[in-house]
């Protein structure tokens, strides 16, 4: 349930696209551009019905086996269905992960999203421990990933919990 006193919906969300400008350095990575928020979602209590945009940024430092960064984006909703609320949202995700010399990487973060727009219950805070290894798909390099996060801080009849898989394939630039 997405609200108290809600119905269940499942489906997809929203489709987020970000795209980073960033110099090459070999000490610390970083970019910024902007990012994208399409209401593509069929369900309406998992979208926004608004078309929203704004800047990002991320910083990431890598030293051996351990990374180290952040990402960061704030969109405000600039078009879309009239009848639905403006939209005017952050999003910030610290992260800290391990690589092994067996290439499995044990990650902690947070994907923490706070809504100017609500009235009140503002914040929502996951941390999230995810394990992967990477590996192949076929022919194609691939990563597993399992996770699981508990919310620190959620609105009133939000979750408490959740689990996460993915199969990430990595496209090679050339074969």
């Amino acid at each position: 349930m997405l609200v108290a006193g809600g119905v269940p919906a499942s489906g997809l969300g929203d489709l987020t696209a970000s795209f980073f400008f960033s110099p090459n350095s070999k000490k610390l990575v970083w970019g910024v551009g902007p990012v994208f928020i399409l209401p593509s979602t069929q369900e309406p209590t998992l979208g926004s019905g608004k078309w929203s945009g704004g800047p990002t940024f991320i910083v990431l430092k890598q030293s051996g086996p351990w990374t180290v960064g952040a990402l960061w984006n704030q969109v405000w909703s600039f078009s879309g269905s009239p009848g639905r609320k403006d939209v005017s949202q952050m999003f910030f995700q610290p992260f800290l992960s391990y690589t092994t010399k067996k290439l499995v990487t044990f990650s902690v973060n947070s994907e923490s999203t706070a809504n100017w727009e609500a009235e009140g219950d503002q914040w929502t805070v996951p941390i999230n421990f995810v394990v992967s290894k990477l590996t192949t798909f076929g022919v194609f390099p691939a990563s597993y990933q399992f996770g699981v996060g508990a919310y620190v801080v959620s609105p009133e009849g939000g979750p408490t919990w959740q689990l996460r898989s993915a199969i990430v394939i990595i496209l090679p630039r050339r074969r």
